[in-house]
């Protein structure tokens, strides 16, 4: 089987708990078949799907070279929206108050993807950080119910990660990029 991978950043470990605490409260595991691990919540850069090692260092190379385009920036995590329909999401997710510096890395980050002709999500880019997916409920929700305090994460590094579905957690870093300060 070929690895995939993303570039991104996972969520600190005090906020990550946060949101956990505050997702059990829901009861998602009732209207979502995925609810992913407290230490897999993360914020997705570029999906980069399957890759062979060759490009997979030439990524890591060019993701160097970045690091000092942007430093290292806040994030607020602002409350809770959804991809599909708002009664019966696909997935429910934190959203992200507008940060310049995380747009422009994910953008330099893209432009890196495809400067190696890497076949990239053409999609506009919706920073989140996914607490459910795949519905399966019967029970339409409300997220207007479903809202967070916002929360404030310090992002100083970013990384690429390799995905394993069948472990918990799901995602490895295999290289981090450090993010000047």
């Amino acid at each position: 089987m070929v690895q995939h991978y993303f570039i991104g950043f996972k969520v600190p470990e005090r906020e990550a708990k946060q949101l956990d605490e505050i997702r059990k409260t829901w009861n998602l595991q009732e209207t979502h078949k995925v609810i992913p691990h407290v230490n897999d919540l993360h914020v997705t850069l570029l999906y980069l799907g399957a890759m062979e090692d060759e490009v997979l260092q030439k990524l890591s190379v060019g993701l160097e070279r970045i690091q000092d385009t942007v430093g290292s920036f806040h994030l607020t995590l602002t409350g809770v929206s959804s991809f599909g329909s708002p009664k019966n999401p696909r997935v429910l997710y934190v959203s992200i108050a507008d940060e310049p510096k995380l747009k422009q890395l994910q953008k330099n980050i893209k432009t890196i993807g495809e400067s190696l002709r890497l076949k990239l999500d053409q999609k506009p880019y919706v920073p989140h950080i996914t607490l459910a997916k795949k519905w399966i409920g019967n029970d339409d929700l409300n997220l207007n119910d479903m809202q967070i305090e916002p929360i404030n994460i310090a992002i100083n590094q970013f990384a690429i990660y390799s995905i394993h579905p069948q472990k918990t957690p799901s995602y490895q870093a295999v290289k981090t990029i450090e993010l000047n300060i």
